[in-house]
Formats: C-alpha cells, sequence, structure tokens
C-alpha cells in the first residue's frame, strides 16, 4: 500500500530512520546552518535621569527591558 504524501509528513524522525528513509529536511550539509545569534534590541536606560521629574519613562523602559530580553544597556549620561 503507498503512502500519501500527508501520511509520510506525520511520521517521527525514528520511524523514518528505522526505515532507512531521511527526508531531506533533516540532513545538513557543511555550512548549511547560521549560527550567527539572533541581535536583540536592548533598551538603553540613563540611570540618572531614575531621580529627575522625568524618571516614570526611564522605568518604563528598566521594565520593559527586563521583561523583553532579561537585561538592559546602563549609561549615565
Amino acid at each position: 500500500m503507498a503512502e500519501t504524501q500527508q501520511e509520510i509528513v506525520f511520521k517521527s524522525v525514528l520511524e523514518l530512520a528505522n526505515n532507512n528513509q531521511v527526508p531531506e529536511k533533516y540532513i545538513y550539509a557543511q555550512g548549511s546552518i547560521n549560527t550567527s545569534p539572533p541581535l536583540l534590541a536592548v533598551p538603553q536606560v540613563d540611570l540618572s535621569l531614575l531621580t529627575s521629574p522625568n524618571r516614570q519613562q526611564e522605568l518604563n523602559k528598566l521594565l520593559s527591558g527586563l521583561k523583553s530580553c532579561g537585561c538592559i544597556h546602563v549609561c549615565f549620561f
């Protein structure tokens, strides 16, 4: 009985490997994988502004940076 394309797509990799049928999408030639880490937009927080009347804006950037990527770029202007 011939399998349909949909049945082949839903097979696990182990099932396919046991049948010596590893799909091309699981085989990578040397140098074909992009190993560069993605760049993050890290918020820049001026700590000197935390004591100014505009401190709420800096506090919002601090909170946003810690929530989104877990880090901030600290600077003193």
